[in-house]
């Protein structure tokens, strides 16, 4: 499934619960993407913050890399292991939305996945998962 389609079937969604891509200000991506379907939709804007988090330094320099291409200038990369959320987001202000594309199929603890985006979200925030 391409990153639009996803995109475009949470943002039809979302409206079901009153909410759409707007209303979220800041991201976190805890995948191998690099948030830009979520940043780039029109509903989003320029204000929005999104975190990358990986485990790969090569693939985080390459998702900086391309930032500027795909005007994220917003894009924060943080390397770390996604089962350890809250010592990678240490500090950081509570996330509005996380997003794991094919993460917790492929990592040993999915729970502590699942925990620790859950302690990145602020009261009311959202998590999706497309695995």
């Amino acid at each position: 499934m391409a990153a639009e389609n996803w995109l475009g079937a949470l943002a039809l969604g979302l409206p079901a619960i009153g909410m759409d891509l707007g209303d979220f200000g800041r991201l976190l991506c805890a995948t191998e993407a690099d948030g830009s379907a979520v940043a780039r939709d029109p509903r989003t804007g320029a204000e929005n913050r999104l975190s990358a988090v990986d485990e790969s330094a090569a693939f985080l320099d390459h998702v900086v890399s391309q930032s500027g291409s795909r005007d994220l200038p917003q894009l924060q990369a943080r390397r770390g292991n996604v089962e350890r959320l809250p010592e990678v987001l240490a500090g950081e202000a509570p996330f509005d939305l996380a997003y794991a594309r094919w993460v917790l199929c492929f990592v040993r603890d999915p729970a502590a996945v699942v925990r620790g985006v859950a302690q990145a979200l602020r009261p009311g925030g959202r998590f999706v998962v497309h695995d």
